[in-house]
């Protein structure tokens, strides 16, 4: 923008002198403050003008100055439109996350400013959410905390001028979903040494569950802008029911909200730690590179675009992502099962827990559908087992297929974890167990969580 505003302006000083004295004679451009004061006058006077009759200056001379005043006019247009495109940037940011959270409205665009301004101005982005050191994430959960504190006592306020009946404390515990992480206990874990986040990070893709419809709607504000991830669950309903795309890079979450409409970035903390590390791992790339390719494509889905199920979903968003990273082509699969899934995600915006099964497949696995939706943990589990019966060598074989299996297995592992009573999100409980492992015992095996 500054560029082509430069040279629109730099064109007209080498139009006609005339022209150039109409403009600054008409009053468009004021002078700037602090400017010599014989700067619009030299720039009036042509090549033909006569100053108490002598010649006037030389054209160069004339032309030179021009540029010189044009510069300085394009500096402060430029100031200006720069000054009302961020305005517009945070105003667009602070209404996403007002149409989506009912503490949102209560608190105002005002309050909401700093946190807008995060998920879109680049170096605030860079330094606040994408910090490497814990501590940082740990400072931004305080000040959530203090803005939570502040929410409380609008939506009381509001619910008191409503003639809500009930004490104030149960009206929130009951309207609205929170989080309140252990930092203390997150903080001593990033302490060890597979936690710690270097100069080079991993890239890696995953599905996920995705948000239901309107979910964040009463969400605490805490839990809306959270910096943190401790789950991969949505937790609703019996089984997972959607899954999206996202992309983890180093140790932070990424994935568009149907919701929001926005991309919260969130440092993995806990169990998401063990579960992301299963992910498809598609680069090991400098960090400063990763930033610098990612915040700008982040900035402006979180400012340009709004959730759209077929035009711009979660797979949208993760590939602009992968583009920007220089891997266009990292996730063509299209002759897989996860060349089927990723299809569908882009055409649909979420696909559920099924697979559909080749020939061979569903002959491995004795089943008549080649369409198999997986009802609990011990499904795919035993739909795994037959294949490795029929076929000792078939995940070697087909790593991309295997790639997917795992992917969906670490989906009931996240509910298992979250939920360990519901019989459905259990992995197989005889001899064998998981085919996959419990992502928890592998962490002494791992020397590095996300670098």
């Amino acid at each position: 923008m500054k560029k082509l505003l430069y040279n629109l302006f730099a064109s007209q000083s080498e139009a006609s002198l005339d022209d150039s004295n109409h403009i600054l004679e008409s009053g468009k451009f004021q002078q700037k403050k602090g400017a010599p004061n014989n700067t619009t006058t030299a720039c009036v006077m042509g090549s033909g003008a006569t100053n108490n009759g002598q010649p006037s200056p030389t054209r160069s001379r004339s032309n030179a100055t021009i540029a010189l005043t044009t510069t300085t006019m394009t500096t402060a247009i430029v100031e200006a439109l720069e000054e009302g495109c961020e305005m517009n940037k945070e105003r667009t940011v602070v209404r996403k996350l007002m149409n989506c959270n009912r503490q949102a409205v209560a608190l105002g665009e005002e309050r909401l400013s700093m946190w807008a301004r995060m998920l879109y101005h680049l170096d605030e982005m860079k330094y606040q959410l994408f910090h490497p050191h814990i501590e940082t994430t740990s400072q931004l959960m305080s000040m959530l905390d203090g803005l939570q504190c502040m929410g409380d006592v609008r939506c009381r306020g509001n619910n008191n001028n409503n003639g809500s009946n009930g004490s104030e404390e149960s009206v929130i515990a009951t309207v609205f979903d929170d989080m309140k992480p252990d930092m203390e206990r997150i903080k001593n874990e990033h302490e060890l040494s597979f936690f710690q986040v270097t100069d080079k990070v991993r890239v890696r893709f995953l599905l996920a569950e995705a948000a239901s419809l309107g979910q964040t709607k009463n969400q605490t504000i805490r839990k809306l802008l959270s910096p943190i991830k401790t789950s991969l669950s949505q937790g609703e309903g019996e089984q997972p029911q959607m899954l999206t795309s996202a992309l983890v890079i180093g140790p932070w979450y990424l994935e568009w909200d149907s919701n929001s409409s926005l991309c919260i970035p969130r440092r993995i903390v806990s169990d998401a730690a063990n579960l992301v590390t299963n992910g498809w791992q598609i680069g090991h790339l400098d960090l400063d590179f990763v930033l610098n390719s990612i915040l700008p494509v982040i900035s402006q889905w979180n400012t340009e675009k709004v959730y759209d199920n077929e035009t711009a979903n979660g797979q949208h968003f993760v590939d602009d992502l992968i583009k920007a990273l220089g891997f266009p082509q990292a996730l063509d699969t299209s002759s897989s099962m996860m060349g089927d899934y990723l299809s569908t995600i882009r055409s649909k915006g979420y696909y559920d827990m099924s697979l559909q099964l080749t020939d061979e497949m569903k002959s491995m696995c004795g089943v008549e559908s080649h369409s198999h939706c997986f009802q609990s943990h011990e499904q795919l589990d035993a739909m795994y087992y037959r294949l490795l019966e029929s076929e000792p060598m078939f995940i070697e074989d087909n790593p991309i297929e295997g790639m997917l299996l795992l992917m969906l297995d670490r989906v009931f592992w996240q509910r298992h974890i979250d939920s360990p009573e519901n019989p459905n999100f259990r992995p197989t409980c005889e001899h064998l167990g998981c085919p996959f492992r419990d992502p928890r015992l592998a962490v002494t095996m791992r020397r590095k969580y996300f670098s």
